[in-house]
């Protein structure tokens, strides 16, 4: 991956408070963002679940640059079960089709994603600033 790539991840729950949804964007030197997603097992357990999710997301995601700089611009890998479909629309709603492929590059992501991954960027910046300071 090219240095200058940035990396952007996030979880989505469910209404219980489950991890269901591993994204991670790459926003490109080129201006494109990527994006590479995991379903959440329901049988993982634990702190397993995040990094395994994170990780195959941050993966997908790379695939997905990798593909975009080779030209391919279509998605790869489509969700099709009726349980991995269901399990997206819970968390993402009438939108959930926009992330029904697990390598998309050169993907359309909307203002409000740009939005939300950039705020949550900036939170965990700011809590490692206080780690780091001690408070």
């Amino acid at each position: 991956m090219d240095e200058s790539d940035k990396y952007y991840q996030y979880v989505k729950y469910d209404a219980a408070g489950r991890p269901v949804l591993s994204v991670c964007l790459i926003h490109s030197p080129e201006g494109v963002y990527s994006r590479g997603v995991a379903l959440c097992h329901d049988k993982d357990l634990g702190k397993l679940r995040k990094i395994t999710g994170s990780k195959l997301a941050r993966t997908r995601a790379e695939s997905a640059v990798g593909l975009m700089r080779d030209g391919v611009v279509e998605s790869k890998g489509a969700f099709k079960s009726p349980e991995a479909l269901q399990k997206l629309h819970t968390v993402l709603g009438d939108g959930y089709y926009l992330m029904a492929h697990k390598v998309q590059p050169a993907s359309y992501v909307s203002l409000e994603e740009i939005a939300y991954i950039v705020s949550v960027d900036k939170a965990r910046q700011e809590h490692r600033l206080k780690m780091q300071e001690g408070v």
